[in-house]
């Protein structure tokens, strides 16, 4: 998997749970109106209820997307020159090393 895809795909998922919390804020403030209203009964449960296991995900799957635009970053490198033979081959070595760990991250997760 290219780092854009692993920048990308937890990005998405992200949208797609702000956009779940969007619409349980929605939904409890309307019913709230609702109930004082008269129209229905009060809002019976809390958000903790609700996404406790969802924020601990989110939380997860921001870790993900910041590691993979880290190694989107030291992709970067590669391309990278600038003037000093020594500085060049520093950035190289850091450029490779982080390679290695992203293809031991990769097949770790793959294991």
């Amino acid at each position: 998997q290219e780092p854009e895809e692993g920048i990308e795909k937890p990005l998405n998922a992200l949208k797609v749970i702000a956009a779940a919390e969007t619409e349980f804020e929605a939904t409890r403030q309307a019913i709230f109106a609702d109930s004082q209203a008269g129209k229905c009964g009060a809002w019976a449960f809390e958000r903790q209820l609700v996404f406790a296991r969802l924020d601990s995900y989110k939380a997860r799957v921001s870790k993900l997307h910041e590691v993979f635009q880290t190694f989107a970053d030291f992709v970067k490198l590669e391309k990278v020159e600038v003037s000093g033979e020594k500085l060049n081959n520093q950035i190289k070595q850091l450029f490779l090393e982080q390679s290695e760990r992203l293809d031991l991250l990769i097949k770790e997760t793959n294991a």
